[in-house]
């Protein structure tokens, strides 16, 4: 991440002390933004599978063609499960 994008340069001089507060508010901010954001996504990403099952119970017999569809996205979905850096 781009720490230009959190702090613009505004052209204020700020004490070597204010500096590295901001520079350690600035760190402390991105990480959490970050850790929300990778939380969000695990919620989604359980959310669909959830929704998968659903939908993969209702065609199981009635339509198992789609059922077919149903598991195939579910198998990419948890296939995705990359580890977060």
């Amino acid at each position: 991440m781009d720490s230009k994008l959190l702090m613009p340069s505004s052209g204020i001089v700020v004490p070597a002390p204010m500096g590295r507060f901001l520079d350690a508010l600035q760190s402390a901010l991105a990480r959490s933004g970050l850790a929300i954001w990778r939380a969000l996504e695990e919620q989604g990403r359980l959310r669909a599978l959830r929704e998968l099952d659903r939908l993969h119970a209702g065609w199981r017999f009635s339509d198992p063609a789609r059922a077919r569809v149903v598991r195939e996205a579910r198998s990419f979905l948890l296939s995705q499960n990359v580890p977060h850096r």
